[in-house]
């Protein structure tokens, strides 16, 4: 049964290299996005607020056909800043993430102008732990992510897309959702 998966998951990543049209280009861009924020309790058990962050990201790819490409990229989620709120609660933690993913792309048009786009891939997540005594934390999670793709002109579209990196726990009494509502410009050549 194992053995079958990975034969039809090899033929599905290798069919539409085989089948690549005239319309094979790479692809470069970057987005800004607004991040998730965190959720949480402090190290006494009293809530904490947050304040999350401006993340960006650039990337790259290559359309193996007018439907399947395949990318990667380098993201960061901003800062977010924990402060503890209870009674006796002292000094700020701060948590700084940085991504970088990989990624199978699949894009249906639905005119010359629009395209609707959905991703999978893997995300590997790095983060930089301060005011936590802990080291810095990485984690791989999927990566699920969609949007739309205004096409401005044959080399230049406006992206909009939400991206979805996984839920993970950097450090005690943390647990994050890791998603990004993002918009940003992607450039053909």
């Amino acid at each position: 049964m194992k053995n079958h998966f990975y034969a039809l998951l090899a033929a599905a990543l290798i069919s539409p290299i085989a089948h690549a049209d005239d319309t094979a280009q790479t692809y470069a861009g970057f987005t800004l996005g607004s991040t998730d924020r965190a959720n949480g309790t402090s190290r006494t058990g009293e809530k904490i607020s947050e304040r999350g962050r401006i993340g960006a990201k650039i990337f790259g790819g290559y359309n193996l056909n007018r439907n399947f490409a395949l990318e990667a990229g380098y993201g960061n989620f901003g800062s977010i800043t924990l402060k503890n709120t209870g009674p006796g609660a002292s000094g700020d933690s701060r948590i700084d993430t940085s991504m970088f993913y990989a990624a199978g792309k699949g894009t249906y048009a639905i005119n010359d102008r629009f395209n609707l786009y959905g991703k999978v891939g893997v995300a590997h997540t790095r983060f930089a732990l301060t005011g936590f005594g802990e080291p810095d934390v990485k984690m791989t999670r999927p990566l699920i992510g969609f949007g739309g793709e205004y096409n401005i002109s044959q080399q230049v579209a406006l992206t909009l897309g939400y991206e979805r990196y996984g839920r993970t726990k950097p450090a005690p009494n943390r647990m994050f959702n890791l998603n990004k509502i993002e918009a940003g410009l992607k450039f053909s050549f």
